[in-house]
């Protein structure tokens, strides 16, 4: 084969590195595939549901939801005008997926495909915030982000303010007091109480309204959970992965995190 042969041989696209989803090719300027004004991305099993029940009471409109982000949606390429994010913390999290799926064992593939995000979205974090790294990687990408804790919102009397803080995330003047009501009745609707009684009223394996029969325990979610009741090799397996990413939000994944 001659020489000319193997270079007409090669495709560009091979040479061109890919982006750090490991889904698509590092491109200069993004083809911006959007995807809606809003999207709604979290592990299973992070508070998402109530947050998504939310949006679309608020927006009137559906909106788009996914386990994983950067298989999916990945935002150098799909860009949404903001992207909420939910995170809890793992121990809680991979102990509340156990009991929801009736799951006495997991193996550590099945944890890494639930965090799958969490790598890729630390890197996309930092490209954002680092104006270098934006305008070499993401001149055409103005996502914002968005980062909602379980923890902060989880209790029945926090639900009005997990409601203003995605109303004054998506715009402030949601915040006049004009809207007061509405967010009421939306803090109302979605809090989990409602819920918990929608969960109760559904069929064995049924859904309605996003919410499924087993949808919440009899504890409501409250935190500190799975610190007491996950497996030491699951924690040991989080920490030694995942410590990193969650610490970054605020966990302290060597200490009792019951808050």
């Amino acid at each position: 084969m001659t020489e000319s042969a193997i270079i007409d041989g090669i495709d560009v696209e091979d040479l061109w590195p890919k982006c750090f989803c490991n889904g698509h090719r590092w491109i200069s300027a993004p083809v911006k595939r959007t995807i809606g004004d809003l999207l709604l991305a979290a592990p299973v099993r992070s508070g998402s549901t109530v947050v998504h029940q939310i949006l679309e009471e608020i927006m009137g409109d559906p909106v788009v939801k996914t386990h994983r982000l950067f298989t999916d949606a990945c935002p150098m390429v799909a860009e949404s005008e903001i992207v909420f994010f939910c995170v809890r913390n793992p121990f809680d999290l991979i102990h509340s997926y156990m009991r929801y799926r009736n799951k006495e064992d997991l193996s550590f593939e099945e944890i890494d495909e639930i965090f799958q995000d969490c790598t890729p979205l630390i890197k996309f974090i930092k490209i954002m915030s680092d104006p270098l790294l934006k305008e070499s990687f993401a001149p055409e990408i103005h996502t914002r982000l968005i980062i909602v804790r379980y923890e902060d919102y989880w209790s029945a009397d926090s639900n009005l303010k997990l409601v203003k803080y995605i109303a004054e995330k998506i715009h402030p003047g949601l915040l006049d007091p004009k809207y007061a009501e509405k967010l009421k009745k939306i803090s109302e609707k979605t809090s989990i109480d409602t819920n918990l009684k929608i969960a109760k009223g559904v069929a064995d394996g049924a859904s309605h309204d996003k919410i499924h029969d087993q949808h919440i325990s009899s504890r409501r979610g409250q935190p500190g959970q799975g610190d007491k009741l996950l497996h030491e090799k699951y924690k040991n397996y989080i920490t030694e992965n995942y410590g990193g990413f969650f610490e970054y939000f605020g966990y302290n994944l060597g200490e009792n995190n019951e808050e």
